[in-house]
Order: C-alpha cells, then structure tokens, then sequence
C-alpha cells in the first residue's frame, strides 16, 4: 500500500453568548463588547499500511468570528495558527509552533481578492469574518488574483510532514532589519510573505506569499508518528490553536467618503506610526497588550503578548482544539492460496 495522506478539515460556527477568551464585559454604551467563535475538530480516521508510515497531517480549517458593540471600529482581523503534538500527554519536539498567519483587511476588495470563500461585514463597532469555504482555498484564489498567476493552487495546511519544523534560527531577514529568528516565531516583526527565503523557502510549505500570508512552515516531522513493528499502532494527539485579533482601520484621508466605511469615525482612526492598534487596548478598564513583557506598542502583534491578555480582552479571542491520529503497521505474513507439486517418478530395469 502506497504512502497516504491525511486530511483533516476543522469547522467552526459563529455563537452569540462569548466563548472562552472573550473577555469581561465593558460598561461603556449600556452594551457590552464581546466577541466570539467556536472551533471543533475530530479524529480523521486511522493510516494502516504496510509500513506503518505516515506522511503528512494536515487542516483546512473554516470559521466565523463575531464581535458586537466595540467602542471602536475594526479594520482589520489577525488570524493565527499554532500546533504541537503530544505523545502519551508528553509534548513532543519545539512544543507550541505558529503554521499559518494572515491579517486580512475588511476593506472592499479584500472580498474581491478573496473570492468566493470569504464573507466579511463593513468594518465597524459590530461585525464578523468568516471563511465560508476553507483557508486554503481563500488563501490560493487571493494569491491568483493579486500575482495574476495560476499559482498556486488550492491546498490545505500541513501541520506534520516529513521535513518538520524548519530551522528558523538558521535563517537571515536582510530586508527587514528589525527581524529575527525570535521575532518572527514570536509574531514581533516578520517581515513580508514575499521575502527571500535563502535557507528555509522550500520549507515554508504553508506559505501564500502573493496575499502576504503563511510565512511558516509544519510543526513538526513525522517521526513519531511512524510505527516500524509489524502488527503493531500507536496514536498521537495533534492539537491546533487559534488566536484571532481584532485591530482598528488605518485608510487613507478621503477613504471614509465611500459608503463601505459608513460605520467608522475619523476617531477610529487610530494607530501607532501607521501602524493599526489593538482594539480598545488600554480602554474601558481592559488591559493593554504593552502590558505584557518585552511589548511596547499597542500595534504589536505578539502572539504571547496577545494570548496573555485574551482572558480579560474582548478584541483578542484563543480557542484550543485537538485530535488524535492512529498508524498501524499491517502484520507481514505469507499464504499460499492455491497450487500443485506436480510431482513424477520414473525408473527402468534390465
């Protein structure tokens, strides 16, 4: 049996009341700034062969994330994603690695360029974002559009293959002077989808460099996942989890005479060196993300930083899901299952 793969779509739905991560409630407006979302996964199913062999693990993950009655308008929605594996409840390899980062804009033609996979309110105090088919397939069309290429193509996220975790401390960030290994797995300062990635490019498997998205590679290798003793399996657990951010319309002067931004005030305009803000960071009695260790912007985009302050911060939402993923190596064996000796015997005398 050849090498297969495994494909596992997580899907998620918006929910009213708030999730895990939504924050307190704020007093201001008589309403209360929430956001929400709910992800789920399950088990994909068992990989037997003859090898006991797997070669990659992957998601396609779709979603919608609301928020409802924000002081200030959003502008744009940081989505991040991380993995590890565990292996009998032990972490295996880096622990917590970032696969997939994309910040789309709600601007008009963000729906454009993201084509038929993608909704999106106007932005404003009240709103959603929701991938209506999988992340793969919005990340794919954008890149088609905006590079005018037939490349690439739709595909899911890897999340275990056979390379692994890319060895980010090997690379260098020439372009961008404030980048560096830590900052760029830390989400400080990483420069551009479009960077020329000397040592880990092939690696960057989840990559869309034409809508500036992706920018790293799998969590892990496929080591421990393999089984080598005939008649034998084993099952790990792969844990996904997801950031999302809520940060604040930077547009240009004479942007908000279009209709599409009727729902934003010159006063949401705000940003740090034109650079969009946290949503309400520091505002209404909830913390801010310079709060945080090592942070001191509030357009930082930190993902410790962020996740650190998602308990008490409506604009910042973490949501954990996991399944488990079984190998079996098939039990080598011979049979016989039809056949004849064909046997003689001959012999002569005087």
């Amino acid at each position: 049996m050849e090498r297969r793969s495994l494909l596992k779509t997580i899907g998620g739905i918006g929910v009213t009341a708030s999730a895990a991560g939504a924050g307190v409630l704020a007093t201001s407006g008589g309403a209360s700034a929430q956001s929400s979302v709910d992800i789920t996964a399950t088990s994909p199913g068992n990989i037997s062969n003859d090898r006991g062999d797997l070669t990659k693990v992957t998601i396609d993950p779709s979603f919608r994330i609301e928020w409802d009655d924000f002081d200030t308008a959003v502008g744009k929605v940081m989505v991040l994603i991380e993995a590890r594996t565990l292996e009998g409840g032990e972490v295996q390899g880096e622990g917590w690695t970032p696969i997939l980062r994309m910040t789309p804009w709600l601007t008009e033609d963000q729906q454009q360029n993201g084509g038929p996979h993608i909704d999106y309110s106007k932005p404003g105090t009240t709103g959603h974002f929701e991938i209506t088919g999988t992340i793969g397939q919005q990340l794919a069309y954008s890149s088609r559009v905006r590079t005018e290429s037939s490349e690439p193509t739709a595909r899911p996220i890897e999340v275990v293959n056979e390379t692994g975790r890319p060895d980010y401390s090997s690379e260098s960030f020439p372009d961008y002077s404030s980048v560096d290994s830590s900052s760029y797995l830390g989400g400080g300062s990483i420069g551009s989808a479009t960077q020329n990635y000397d040592t880990i490019g092939s690696e960057l498997v989840n990559n869309f460099p034409g809508t500036d998205a992706g920018y790293y590679g799998a969590a892990i290798n496929t080591d421990n996942f393999d089984v080598p003793e005939d008649g034998t399996s084993d099952t790990d657990t792969v844990e996904i989890r997801y950031t999302f951010a809520f940060y604040t319309p930077t547009f240009a002067e004479g942007e908000l005479e279009s209709s599409w931004y009727e729902n934003v005030r010159d006063s949401d305009l705000q940003d740090v060196n034109g650079n969009s803000k946290l949503v309400m960071d520091g505002e209404d009695g909830y913390p801010s993300v310079t709060d945080e260790p090592g942070v001191s912007s509030q357009a930082s985009n930190n993902y410790d930083a962020l996740q650190s302050i998602a308990d008490s911060h409506p604009a910042v939402i973490t949501t954990t899901t996991s399944f488990g993923v079984t190998v079996e190596n098939e039990e080598a064996g011979t049979t016989i299952t039809s056949g004849s000796t064909n046997t003689t015997a001959s012999g002569g005398g005087q």
